[in-house]
């Protein structure tokens, strides 16, 4: 009888360590795991006009006046991604010339602003236009506008360019620059380089290494992600410094080049480090300013950028910020 009891224990603690290490697994491939979640970035080269640059090779414009549809299965609905005649992802074309009484925003940044995964019209650009202008009242301004000049997979030196060859025009009142830590980390030569490598050839020992599976439509990038980051992670602070200079005097160059106030928005989950150095610009008595943001719902466990519910988030976080800042003397 003692022996059939002993057995019975020893039978449930192995159940319940298999099931704690199950329970392990599984949050670290959530959670931890880097080449699970990851800036896919998914157009098309269809949907792209690449632009020959010296310095920035991949560099590109979207589509003008036209559509792209996208898909996968674990999103709620089927994505069409609407470009304007600028090329812009907006629903909306947008005269160069602001009308009199419009007070004009232009929100900067990579697939979290262009809106990846999501209707144009859902994402935090267009709702935080809608929202402006059913919900708030301004002495002086009659039309709200909110330009999205987001585009897949840029980092600060190419959304910097953007600006300069595509925003800059449209003279914004107001910038909102959301940034991350990759923005300035990742350096989209280097990355890209690798991609092209593997999407010609993926060697089956280095995707193991990275644990990738090579039928994985999104092995290239995923392997290309994962080296990049496990040899930059290996260079010393100081080297980490230099090589991230470029992508910091880029974000300096769009605040010496706008005349007007800008927000940097950063999520607060971002490395310390990166988010000291955008907050550095955000001196006190300048038109740069800095808030983080945090409680940004994604796809995940499938993909990392905001659904629907996180661009929401991200638009009711700037409505607030306005109002209690530049837009004072408006009222709901």
């Amino acid at each position: 009888m003692v022996i059939q009891k002993e057995k019975k224990r020893l039978l449930l603690v192995f159940l319940l360590i298999c099931i704690e290490c199950c329970v392990i697994i599984f949050i670290w491939k959530v959670f931890f795991n880097k080449t699970k979640v990851l800036q896919h970035n998914a157009l098309s080269r269809a949907s792209l006009m690449f632009v020959p640059d010296s310095q920035l090779k991949y560099y590109y414009t979207l589509s003008q006046d036209s559509d792209y549809e996208e898909s996968a299965s674990w999103l709620p609905e089927k994505v069409t991604y609407h470009f304007n005649k600028d090329g812009l992802a907006d629903i909306v074309d947008y005269d160069v010339q602001k009308s009199d009484g419009t007070f004009r925003i232009m929100i900067l940044g990579d697939s979290f602003v262009f809106g990846m995964w999501v209707n144009p019209y859902k994402n935090f650009s267009k709702q935080l236009e809608k929202l402006l202008n059913t919900k708030v009242t301004c002495p002086s301004i009659q039309k709200f506008e909110v330009i999205n000049l987001g585009a897949p997979g840029f980092d600060a030196l190419y959304t910097a360019k953007r600006y300069a060859d595509i925003g800059a025009k449209y003279t914004p009142d107001f910038l909102i620059w959301f940034l991350r830590g990759e923005n300035i980390f990742m350096n989209m030569d280097r990355y890209h380089e690798r991609e092209e490598l593997y999407k010609q050839n993926i060697n089956a020992d280095i995707a193991k290494t990275y644990n990738v599976d090579v039928q994985d439509p999104y092995a290239p990038s995923k392997i290309a992600y994962a080296e990049y980051m496990e040899a930059f992670e290996k260079l010393s602070k100081n080297q980490q410094e230099t090589f991230i200079y470029p992508e910091i005097e880029a974000i300096q160059s769009v605040i010496k080049q706008s005349t007007s106030q800008l927000l940097f928005l950063i999520p607060q989950e971002e490395e310390e480090i990166y988010k000291k150095r955008v907050k550095a610009f955000a001196v006190p008595g300048s038109s740069v300013s800095y808030q983080e943001i945090e409680g940004i719902e994604t796809f995940s466990p499938n993909d990392y950028h905001p659904n629907v519910q996180g661009h929401s988030h991200i638009t009711q976080i700037i409505f607030d910020y306005l109002l209690s800042t530049t837009l004072q003397s408006c009222r709901k």
